[in-house]
């Protein structure tokens, strides 16, 4: 067993590229913008249409170990980095560290920006339990090790002081010195399996661990701190892999759970805040086929216990159809709709146009 396991972990040539290393030497510059219009009928009735980013990304690499990268965006909030980031790969080209701010890996997806989904929005447990987008200032390890000509196990170990703006709807805030048990912790391992090129099998496991945090609600100027919160997420996805090669259809799925502070709600009379401290649980499906070099049709449903009072259960289901009429515009038009206890049932149709120009390089596996 022992010989085995070290015959395993023994160097093999394995390429990786840290958060999305750019060719050596050379520098990149790249933009998109994301439109969103909706059709609402529910709790909000009516037509709505909004610029949700206008994205600016810069990166390179200074030699060929070091490689740089920064990520702009305005939206409705204003204007804000969301990531700048230094990487460093060694003679070993299997392991690499990254510094600054940049997207924490966890799951399949959360590393993403939003526009780059096969789908329009998050799936609710993801926006529930981890947010809109889990970025935060740190350091990472990131380590991808192949067993033999079909496996390779990839890791990644990451320590944030302060990492994503919210937890069950709620903000959160940290405090600007945090001792080193306070800070936040995301770890992934996957295990991938099936040849280069056809369909391809990887699962694993997410970590989400926030040391001590603060919910605010900056409305009334409430606040409750001392608080923690740990996400557990298992993730499998079968298919194209890397979006675009073969076969032209990918399922994947992920189930999490979330122990600790899930959320806060208002006392009455609006003095207080109520933390909501137990354990909730979610998940969700997704499929695509893609329909030709320029067409695809996808399906997405989920479920989510809310960080609320009695864990009010909401649900949602959608199906999409992607169309490229070009190679660097994509309009997405969805119909779909949530129900459940957490909210009134609502029906929505949405239009996303995205568009982008220049060089494009988000990490993501």
């Amino acid at each position: 067993m022992l010989t085995t396991l070290l015959l395993a972990l023994a160097p093999q040539e394995a390429p990786h590229e840290p958060h999305g290393s750019l060719d050596p030497h050379e520098i990149h510059v790249g933009a998109v913008v994301d439109v969103l219009a909706t059709a609402r009928d529910g709790t909000d009735d009516g037509l709505d249409a909004e610029l949700r980013a206008l994205e600016i990304e810069l990166g390179g690499s200074i030699d060929d170990h070091w490689s740089v990268r920064a990520v702009g965006v305005a939206d409705a909030d204003g204007i804000a980095i969301e990531e700048a980031a230094i990487a460093w790969s060694g003679a070993d080209p299997r392991v690499s560290f990254s510094f600054g701010r940049f997207f924490a890996d966890f799951g399949p997806t959360m590393r993403e920006h939003v526009h780059e989904l096969p789908y329009v929005d998050r799936p609710l447990v993801l926006e529930a339990f981890l947010g809109d987008e889990l970025g935060g200032s740190g350091i990472e390890y990131a380590g991808r090790f192949r067993l033999g000509a079909r496996s390779t196990v990839r890791t990644t170990l990451g320590i944030f002081a302060g990492l994503g703006e919210e937890v069950g709807g709620t903000s959160v805030e940290f405090g600007e010195r945090r001792r080193s048990g306070d800070l936040d912790l995301v770890a992934r391992l996957t295990h991938e399996l099936g040849p280069p090129s056809g369909a391809r099998l990887r699962y694993g496991l997410s970590l989400r661990r926030l040391g001590r945090f603060a919910f605010a609600d900056d409305d009334l100027g409430l606040g409750v701190a001392g608080l923690e919160n740990t996400v557990l997420g298992v993730e499998a996805t079968l298919g194209g892999l890397d979006r675009g090669t073969d076969p032209p259809w990918t399922f994947g799925g992920e189930f999490l759970v979330a122990d600790g502070a899930l959320g806060a709600v208002r006392a009455a009379g609006g003095t207080s805040l109520v933390v909501v401290d137990d354990r909730a649980s979610g998940w969700y499906l997704w499929g695509e086929r893609r329909l030709g070099a320029r067409d695809a049709l996808g399906v997405v449903l989920g479920s989510v216990e809310r960080g609320e009072p009695g864990l009010p259960r909401e649900s949602h289901a959608s199906v999409a159809w992607t169309h490229r009429p070009v190679e660097h515009v994509r309009v997405r038009v969805e119909v779909g709709g949530t129900f459940g206890d957490a909210s009134t049932d609502e029906t929505r149709v949405a239009v996303q146009i995205t568009a982008t120009l220049g060089s494009h390089s988000h990490a993501g596996e």
